[in-house]
């Protein structure tokens, strides 16, 4: 099993070329809604991600409190593209906002106040659960032809995430973690990164395909 040091520099190699490749989509097939979300979706992440790497080099609020925050914002990017993508409302509504804050108030609560690494790893892993259980439910209610078995099985990817960082959360509360874990080899806190690195994968076969119908003639 890779380390979680390994795991991260992937997750960063895998963020940076969807990036890329959002930008390329968005240029070649600028009529398909929803890209441009993908895209800032997987920058927020690849930043976030990136300043999670510098824990010991930067200080907390950064590597900590405004990485974890980029993260929180790009899973929203992400709920907004995945609504074009199954021809829903795709637009940012004010509203949003709100989960992201919650996720900015704990983390500064558990960084400054109530320096609590578990309790930050509850927050996150239970903001993920609750939106990968969504996302389950909108790839199998609205994933349509012709790739309804493709959404079907996005759906139970999907739904295997949810299941994940539900296990994640009470892992959280019962395993004894250092307040500094970048050397860490638990498998509940490595197997989420495995699960972002296939996201990736599988979300950026997502929208090409989106790309490509939006941009075959309606007959």
């Amino acid at each position: 099993m890779l380390d979680f040091k390994t795991l991260l520099f992937l997750a960063f190699v895998f963020l940076f070329f969807a990036t890329i490749y959002g930008f390329w989509l968005e240029k070649k097939h600028p009529q398909a809604q929803g890209i441009r979300f993908f895209t800032l979706f997987a920058f927020s992440f690849l930043v976030g991600k990136s300043l999670h790497a510098m824990r010991n080099l930067i200080p907390d609020f950064f590597s900590i409190i405004f990485a974890n925050t980029l993260i929180a914002l790009g899973t929203l990017w992400l709920y907004v593209a995945l609504r074009a993508l199954f021809g829903l409302d795709a637009r940012w509504h004010k509203r949003y906002f709100v989960p992201v804050i919650l996720v900015f108030t704990g983390f500064v609560i558990f960084t400054y106040l109530f320096y609590d690494t578990n309790m930050r790893i509850l927050i996150l892993s239970l903001f993920f659960a609750f939106y990968l259980g969504l996302f389950a439910w909108m790839s199998w209610r609205y994933g349509a032809k012709p790739f309804a078995r493709l959404h079907r099985f996005t759906s139970l990817f999907f739904a295997l995430g949810a299941v994940l960082f539900i296990a994640r959360s009470f892992a959280a509360n019962t395993l004894y973690l250092p307040a500094n874990y970048l050397s860490t080899k638990e498998l509940y806190i490595l197997l989420p990164y495995y699960y972002l690195d296939m996201a990736c994968a599988l979300l950026s076969v997502l929208f090409y395909l989106h790309a490509k119908r939006c941009h075959m003639p309606k007959s």
